[in-house]
């Protein structure tokens, strides 16, 4: 494989021509491009799976959740590890219904949707003996992260852009 520009310059242990004719406003949009991209995230819309048998009006209780972590490597590997042996659990838990996630692609926050027959479910997963309460428990990672929990009709559950607005104006900061 032949490296070409920038990843040959960088490999002489040199910088190219390219990149140290970056300068001044060209910076300044690199710079930009970053900030850009750390705020992009992926998301997707929480959906009842067809074997949940709900009526439309059926209410069914809604849990939400925001995390920041910490920024550096060994934070991010050891949030996600926890993050993914926990949702690995829920279809495994009474009355789950439905999970989403949205996450910042570069950025060090992540929100979770959890969708459940009820409170009570929802109560017993996550303060219950398992898991959940487990990892939350000997989580060094977390520097903030915020709950809400409501009814919700089946067929009206919130979009990630109510969700978040929810977080922010009602959610109870767990480290509070």
């Amino acid at each position: 494989m032949q490296l070409v520009g920038f990843e040959r310059d960088m490999l002489k242990g040199g910088m190219s021509e390219t990149v140290q004719g970056l300068r001044g406003i060209g910076w300044l949009a690199m710079l930009g491009l970053v900030n850009l991209m750390s705020a992009c995230t992926i998301a997707r819309p929480v959906e009842l799976p067809a074997t949940a048998n709900l009526a439309a009006d059926e209410p069914v209780y809604v849990a939400l959740s925001d995390a920041v972590y910490k920024k550096d490597l060994f934070s991010r590997v050891r949030f996600w590890r926890q993050t993914f042996s926990v949702v690995n659990t829920l279809e495994d838990q009474a009355g789950f219904l439905a999970f989403s996630a949205r996450i910042e692609l570069l950025g060090n926050r992540a929100s979770t949707m959890t969708v459940w027959r009820d409170r009570a479910s929802m109560r017993t997963f996550a303060y219950g003996d398992g898991l959940h309460r487990e990892v939350v428990a000997q989580d060094t990672t977390l520097l903030d992260s915020v709950f809400y929990g409501g009814e919700f009709k089946a067929n009206e559950l919130p979009s990630w852009e109510t969700a978040l607005e929810l977080l922010r104006e009602e959610g109870r900061h767990y480290y509070e």
